[in-house]
């Protein structure tokens, strides 16, 4: 086995690169299936590596074009292998690696189910490797034993994103604590090696959010923490503010699950403290950025604790300073980004970026609906209309889909009950009827019970405006479809008190059903 950790881990702007991807091609394409069908399993072993190592990059890159053809022939190839029974880690490490990228590329094209099912075998595979791996730990060197037991804690990791994006909770949460040892395995007996100690933190916050939405609030500490010594020991090793800034973004989210899940503010209190002091402490760029973020996190999460506690004149105040933050935040981010020439670092400031516009966005619906409460109406508007067009054109950043549907449709909705103060009866129709839609896919794509109160609000004033138009039709189906979500909602929720809307509901139903207006 020769794959290896090393500095340059898929650095494909890096020149060197280029000239072993030429090498792997071409020792790729020497050998035939016949060929290979006569070699040892040593020799075939090496062969199907120098084909996984093409096929990773090509699917890191989505040079789908190129990656068929390898993909085709290491499908035979490991076959053949296969069929020797070779009970060994780099042999179920290429088991697993084959049906990771299936699981990929069934991603990319939001085929979830199908991602899931790949993945399964991938960890099946994954685990496997990962047993060999410790008996076999003898006859492999450090960084063997690193590239491995890397690879099967990545699988999984992306595998929890599969499940998350399949709102499959308890998945997610299965499948990341499986990940726990492998990481123990790395940090104890490795030790940080080439920023592996980075990745593993980020695992580690993952993992700690899990057991938070499980209601396992020590074993989240334990993880969580886990993510932030390894950042602050990295920092002290290499003086590195960057590597501060990320500790404190974790810290955030920590300190945010501790409060909103465990009814814990201390945490979040201490690491609003330490953020603060990074940022008067005169940090610049991109750490700036990360830290502004932190503490945007922190500040909206404290105006939606004084909204919920009936103090809105309070609650504005902390969640318009959010609103500020991420603005600040992303235009320094992306201003440091523009600077950068290495594909690598640009790919981990965009996924940064993409989160803080992700909140932005958050945090602008949430002080659109605190300005609403307040009989703010025009700064209401202006929020939620801004918040609307992000979404609308999110400048290439990918946001979550639920989350952004959901959002998209409760802009909407507030738009359309602002059209009410107004008496603007084509906007009333025009956002209500978006916010239906836009609801009916969030609640069917998340089961949210939100969405559902946003559809039936929605389907009470558009119903209403019809009604006043005589316009019998659109009054039947937006009622009707109001009903359905009243059901839907009653099911979830069988004391909410959107329900009240029920009853004129129903009347205008059935009203669409007489002949007579």
């Amino acid at each position: 086995m020769e794959l290896v950790w090393h500095k340059g881990y898929e650095d494909y702007d890096d020149p060197a690169w280029q000239a072993r991807k030429d090498r792997l091609t071409a020792a790729w394409k020497s050998v035939s299936l016949q060929q290979a069908d006569g070699m040892d399993t040593e020799a075939l072993l090496d062969h199907l590596e120098l084909a996984e190592e093409l096929m990773r990059h090509y699917t890191a890159v989505k040079d789908f074009r190129n990656l068929e053809p390898v993909m085709r022939s290491y499908e035979s190839m490991l076959k053949l292998l296969r069929s020797r029974q070779p009970d060994r880690a780099g042999y179920w490490y290429l088991e697993m690696e084959y049906n990771r990228i299936n699981a990929v590329l069934y991603l990319d094209q939001k085929s979830n189910r199908q991602a899931v099912g790949y993945f399964e075998q991938a960890i099946a595979s994954g685990d496997r490797c990962y047993a060999c791996l410790q008996s076999e730990a003898p006859q492999l060197g450090d960084e063997q034993r690193l590239y491995l037991a890397w690879a099967c804690a990545e699988c999984r990791g992306e595998m929890a994103l599969a499940c998350e994006r399949m709102l499959d909770i308890a998945g997610m949460y299965q499948v990341l604590t499986g990940t726990a040892p492998i990481l123990q395995y790395i940090e104890s007996c490795l030790g940080d090696a080439y920023g592996i100690w980075e990745k593993a933190a980020g695992l580690y916050s993952q993992i700690g959010a899990a057991c938070y939405q499980n209601n396992e609030f020590g074993k989240g500490d334990l993880h969580y923490g886990n993510a932030e010594r390894m950042y602050d020991r990295l920092a002290e090793e290499l003086d590195s503010d960057f590597c501060r800034a990320k500790g404190l973004w974790i810290y955030s989210l920590h300190g945010i699950d501790a409060f909103t899940r465990a009814g814990k503010a201390e945490v979040m209190l201490a690491c609003e403290r330490e953020v603060k002091a990074f940022l008067e402490g005169g940090a610049a760029g991109r750490d700036r950025a990360i830290a502004q973020g932190a503490l945007g996190m922190s500040y909206m999460q404290h105006g939606v604790a004084l909204q919920q506690s009936g103090d809105l004149k309070a609650a504005v105040p902390w969640t318009e300073q959010s609103v500020d933050l991420f603005g600040n935040a992303q235009e320094a981010l992306e201003k440091d980004m523009e600077s950068l020439e290495n594909s690598m670092a640009r790919g981990e400031l965009s996924n940064i970026a993409a989160r803080l516009y992700s909140s932005s966005v958050a945090a602008m619906d949430v002080l659109g609906v605190q300005y609403f409460a307040s009989d703010r109406f025009p700064e209401a508007r202006g929020v939620f209309e801004e918040a609307l067009s992000m979404l609308t054109d999110s400048h290439g950043y990918t946001i979550a889909e639920s989350a952004s549907l959901l959002i998209r449709a409760e802009c909407c909705e507030y738009l359309a009950m602002l059209a009410v103060e107004d008496g603007d009866r084509h906007k009333i129709d025009f956002y209500g009827t978006q916010a239906m839609d836009l609801g009916e896919e969030a609640a069917r794509k998340s089961g949210n019970p939100a969405a559902w109160q946003i559809v039936v609000v929605s389907a009470s004033l558009v119903s209403e405006v019809a009604e006043a138009l005589k316009e019998k039709p659109k009054m039947g189906a937006a009622a009707a479809r109001g009903l359905a979500a009243c059901d839907e909602l009653a099911r979830l929720i069988p004391d909410s008190g959107i329900l009240v809307m029920r009853g004129k509901l129903e009347r205008r139903e059935k009203k669409s059903r007489r002949r007579l207006f």
